[in-house]
């Protein structure tokens, strides 16, 4: 890692390709350079900025790839960041920001983007309480988004806050049909697990080993195959392998199912 200190620079000496465009002329004289960092490694350059207006995130977008132009290489990757020097209370500075500040958090968590969306605030102290227009609160939370919400308006303002999400409220009529749904879907899902997973039948029937009859309450089998020889109680598997008898080789069970649980994971597969 190498930090080189060029505070006092503008941004204008420091890109001046980016001159001519509309959005930058009327910004860049304002913006100065703090600080980059280039981490050589991670092949990856940070630009800290700071500035007396606020700057569109479109506008920073643009710099970051311009800047990577002058690199001349597609495997570095440059992260501007900025620090706002304004004399205004933190609620008039959220509200003219917010915009950007859901656009930086959904760059960097993009399932927050639909949960986030048209979502408004209010400060409370120190408490910044997100006001969600659905359900989602206990997903942004498991995806860390309420710290990187804390640690980017500490970055943007030096204010430090404490997240909270709150989920739109639902009466108790709305809320018992979400959970039907939600149970009816599970169970669809479970279903149409157990379907896959059971082998096809075949055209013709398996002989019957050692003249054994077949079992009119065998169920379906759910994984591997079935058997038609005596069962052997797991009490007495358990004997033999604990009395040395270590060839065994695999065992199939068979058994009800008495129960199923259904988890959803993160990257939205069932377990």
């Amino acid at each position: 890692m190498q930090s080189i200190t060029v505070y006092g620079s503008t941004a204008e000496k420091l890109l001046p390709q980016l001159l001519g465009n509309d959005g930058w002329d009327k910004l860049i004289n304002r913006v100065k350079v703090a600080g980059i960092t280039v981490y050589r490694k991670a092949r990856k350059v940070v630009i800290k900025l700071s500035s007396d207006v606020f700057i569109p995130m479109q506008a920073l977008e643009e710099f970051e790839r311009a800047f990577a132009g002058l690199l001349g290489s597609d495997s570095v990757s440059v992260d501007i960041r900025v620090r706002y020097e304004m004399d205004k209370p933190l609620e008039e500075l959220l509200k003219e920001y917010w915009d950007s500040i859901l656009y930086l958090i959904n760059r960097q968590v993009a399932v927050s983007k639909g949960i986030m969306a048209g979502c408004g605030f209010e400060l409370d102290g120190k408490r910044l309480i997100i006001n969600l227009r659905t359900i989602g609160s206990e997903i942004l939370k498991s995806n860390r988004c309420d710290v990187q919400l804390e640690d980017l308006i500490e970055e943007l303002f030096s204010k430090r806050v404490k997240a909270v999400f709150k989920d739109l409220p639902i009466d108790q009529s709305d809320k018992e049909e979400y959970i039907k749904i939600k149970e009816e879907e599970e169970w669809r899902v479970i279903e149409n697990a157990i379907s896959e997973m059971a082998p096809k039948k075949k055209k013709s029937a398996r002989k019957k080993s050692r003249g054994a009859e077949a079992d009119p309450d065998t169920a379906t089998v759910i994984s591997g195959r079935d058997f038609s020889d005596a069962a052997t109680e797991m009490a007495e598997v358990t004997r033999m392998m604990s009395n040395g008898f270590q060839e065994l080789g695999k065992i199939a069970i068979k058994g009800d199912v008495f129960r199923v649980e259904f988890k959803e994971l993160r990257n939205e597969k069932h377990l």
